[in-house]
């Protein structure tokens, strides 16, 4: 059995404020970030469930009491999922588009919910666009091999099974749903990465009216492909393991939309989705959100504590970012003490003020949180040690401040699963 990496990051205890990508004011984003090298999925998971987000290799946490668009995560309950009646008729017209009986100026749609919601995607990837490239530059080069060598923590290894195959659904001869493993790598994915690639930058030129020079591969893999989740597929795991990968729509052998998704223990989770602009008079963005719900329903069948699709952020003070109340049943993430509220009990709040608590009970405190920071995974001279050891290995504890912030940002859990790089 091969030994896996340990999760590893490194933690930018910065202040300065970006231009906000809701708003667009100058300089009132703020959040907090860190370089992933490497992230277990259950690491992740216990992220994303204290608000945290991924862009690339990047996670972000907004400051959700000082940025001026808050960012509430969001995430629906797939196995109550309640289909709406503009939902089942787009639904409806995505049938009879397979089938060919649709007409290209047959698109009226009379509920709010359905629209095409690739601009709040773009938004979300715009807001942490500064931070992003700046971590990058900053970030250590480090060989995360040489680190796990130290270590005896392993994940259960892959098995090779009849079930691992990719899961294709055929609702009709001419169309074709695909998932594909893209970090690492699959032989599926690079076959088909030109044309998801020449997909995306077409998607990015037609619809956000982005510079040729701008859409660089580079950029692509960058975004959509890297990502620092590690393979895992366990045995009572999903077919295709745990990870990164892109949901592939093919039409008569055409690659047509791409979903990019995180499958992780408790939940999948939307990273972007983009599509050939060709076909935006069929709603492909707000398609590809109930594929991916149902999804969810279907890996569910097979592990039942994946039962949660989680939508990224959501903005109440964005119209555009309304649509995601829409999937219900839906929670938001209380910024406080980290418990999920159901949203229709949040709406009024928001409509009060864009920041609020959302948990209802006052007397309710963070449970995965401790001042304690002894026991906080510090990774020195390429071991992976408590803080209290490295304090004495450095001599020096000038950097305290920094590692209880950081320890209160990724809770008690994570400040003891996740490996801090120290310089």
């Amino acid at each position: 059995m091969s030994r896996k990496s340990p999760s590893l990051v490194e933690y930018f205890a910065e202040r300065e404020k970006h231009k906000c990508g809701y708003c667009k004011s100058p300089d009132t984003n703020c959040s907090h970030g860190m370089w992933a090298y490497t992230l277990k999925v259950q690491d992740y998971q216990d992220l994303i469930d204290r608000g945290w987000r991924r862009s690339g290799n990047y996670c972000y946490k907004p400051i959700m009491d000082q940025t001026c668009c808050p960012m509430y995560t969001i995430k629906c309950e797939a196995l109550e999922f309640k289909i709406s009646k503009s939902q089942k008729k787009l639904m409806k017209r995505m049938s009879k588009f397979l089938k060919g009986e649709l007409k290209k100026n047959d698109t009226a749609l009379c509920d709010e919910f359905v629209q095409d919601d690739s601009d709040s995607r773009l938004m979300e990837v715009q807001n942490c666009a500064e931070q992003v490239e700046r971590a990058r530059n900053n970030a250590t080069n480090i060989d995360v091999s040489l680190i796990a060598d130290t270590l005896d923590l392993r994940l259960p290894s892959p098995t090779n099974s009849t079930n691992s195959q990719s899961i294709t659904e055929s609702s009709y001869s001419a169309a074709k749903l695909r998932l594909v493993r893209t970090s690492p790598m699959s032989s599926e994915y690079i076959s088909t990465s030109q044309q998801s690639y020449e997909l995306y930058k077409k998607y990015q030129m037609a619809i956000h009216k982005d510079r040729a020079e701008q859409v660089t591969q580079q950029q692509y893999t960058r975004f959509l492909v890297e990502s620092p989740l590690q393979e895992w597929v366990p045995a009572d795991g999903p077919p295709q393991g745990y990870g990164s990968f892109h949901q592939q729509y093919w039409l008569n052998n055409q690659l047509i939309a791409v979903g990019v998704i995180d499958i992780l223990p408790s939940c999948i989770s939307s990273v972007y989705f983009f599509y050939d602009p060709i076909y935006s008079h069929i709603s492909l963005g707000t398609y590809g959100s109930l594929r991916e719900v149902m999804l969810t329903r279907q890996l569910n069948k097979l592990v039942p504590n994946l039962k949660y699709y989680y939508m990224g952020f959501y903005i109440h003070t964005c119209p555009k970012m309304r649509y995601k109340a829409g999937l219900r049943p839906s929670k938001l993430l209380c910024p406080e003490t980290y418990v999920w509220c159901d949203i229709e009990n949040c709406l009024p709040k928001l409509d009060k003020e864009k920041y609020s608590r959302l948990n209802e009970d006052l007397d309710a405190i963070d449970q995965n949180l401790s001042n304690d920071i002894t026991q906080v995974s510090v990774c020195y001279n390429r071991k992976i040690i408590p803080y209290h050891i490295y304090k004495k290995q450095a001599h020096s504890s000038a950097d305290e401040d920094e590692i209880r912030e950081y320890s209160h940002l990724v809770g008690t859990r994570c400040a003891r699963n996740l490996a801090l790089y120290r310089r």
